[in-house]
């Protein structure tokens, strides 16, 4: 059921959809409210794995030292020179590809070639700039100094379902993305936080709206959840019944989706786990990380982890199909924010959108 009785206009106008300064805001309340998702500890599991990449307009490369998982700004210390190309990958050392300086765990140099020519050098000075690295399942994030949270207070109360649904006892990567939206960022947020244009959109992918009935929508001061245990009957969703009570035993029908304030998402269900994070990399055009985890089998068998392995495949697929759908939805909504002059309206199953507008416009996310 829905919470909200009436329905309500939007606390942020179509400027700070579009507008530089609102944009400059933007990246500074993100870097203060929020841990950042860069990846997961299977792609960081070997001496010298490394995931580099911009979050937020810094450079940041997160490396692997023997048991420890680092993360730095991109950038040598001695000229500014970008250590690591962006991407993933393993080097057997940190080291900058200009003039050879060579860096440890703690960010201060091993190595420096002609070490002669830098008299008194104070290697606590002239060290990388590091940044925090923590996990919660297989998920690895990192935070800007400007975070005063650590992960587990920022996640609160959905650090344990986020936990649960991405152990990698029971979950294997399946998909691992960056994708570029020619749109705010708040515009995806936005759309993952109702079900209203499921059966415009996504009626051949996601399926139809489950309704009032069927859903339940919750709320609390670190974000919102929707929740349904409304299934089709069609050959596929039986199919993927039947394929997870044979492959784990059980089976468990409910879509749960998590909004945690202000910018991560995940979805939950039995055969896959989605978790996505939006950042701006301008005022009109933004980025997607996501994760995708599928089912791996908690019963023996070389014929049930192939079939696993089977659907992870299709569930990836799927999702990937439903992210580009959304890629064409948002420009559109892009545009019709820059030539429109009121702030729009929310319409009672768009609840949790007001929930959103209602904390980023508070002056502390409040």
């Amino acid at each position: 059921m829905y919470q909200a009785t009436t329905s309500t206009i939007p606390k942020l106008g179509p400027e700070s959809y579009c507008d530089s300064q609102y944009h400059d805001q933007d990246v500074t309340r993100l870097r203060s409210s929020a841990w950042h998702l860069i990846g997961t500890t299977g792609q960081l599991a070997s001496t010298g794995d490394y995931i580099a990449c911009h979050v937020l307009g810094v450079p940041i490369v997160v490396r692997r030292f023997d048991e420890q998982l680092v993360a730095f700004r991109n950038v040598c210390a001695h000229r500014h020179c970008q250590l690591i190309d962006e991407g993933m990958g393993n080097t057997a050392e940190l080291k900058c590809r200009y003039h050879g300086w060579q860096y440890g765990s703690d960010g201060q140099t091993r190595r420096i070639p002609g070490a002669k020519n830098f008299p008194n050098f104070d290697r606590q000075r002239h060290r990388l700039e590091g940044f925090d690295v923590d996990t919660v399942g297989q998920l690895v994030f990192v935070r800007f100094a400007q975070c005063d949270q650590t992960l587990s207070e920022w996640l609160g109360e959905f650090e344990k379902p986020l936990q649960v649904a991405t152990d990698a006892k029971d979950w294997k990567l399946n998909l691992f993305n960056r994708l570029t939206y020619e749109a705010n960022w708040k515009i995806p947020v936005e759309a993952s936080l109702e079900s209203y244009h499921l059966d415009e959109v996504h009626a051949k992918t996601f399926g139809s709206d489950p309704g009032e009935e069927a859903t339940l929508h919750q709320f609390n001061a670190k974000g919102t959840t929707f929740q349904t245990e409304s299934r089709g009957k069609s050959l596929v969703e039986r199919l993927e019944e039947a394929s997870i009570r044979w492959l784990t035993g059980s089976f468990d029908p409910r879509y749960q989706h998590i909004h945690l304030f202000p910018n991560l998402m995940a979805s939950l269900t039995e055969t896959i786990t989605l978790v996505y994070q939006i950042e701006p990399l301008s005022a009109q055009r933004c980025q997607m990380t996501v994760i995708g985890l599928g089912r791996s089998p908690s019963r023996p068998g070389r014929l049930k982890h192939l079939w696993a392995w089977g659907m992870r495949r299709m569930s990836a697929r799927i999702a990937m199909k439903i992210f580009m759908e959304d890629a064409t939805i948002f420009p559109l909504v892009q545009n019709g924010k820059r030539g429109a002059v009121d702030h729009g309206i929310f319409g009672r199953c768009e609840e949790r959108l007001d929930a959103f507008h209602k904390y980023w416009a508070a002056p502390n996310g409040q």
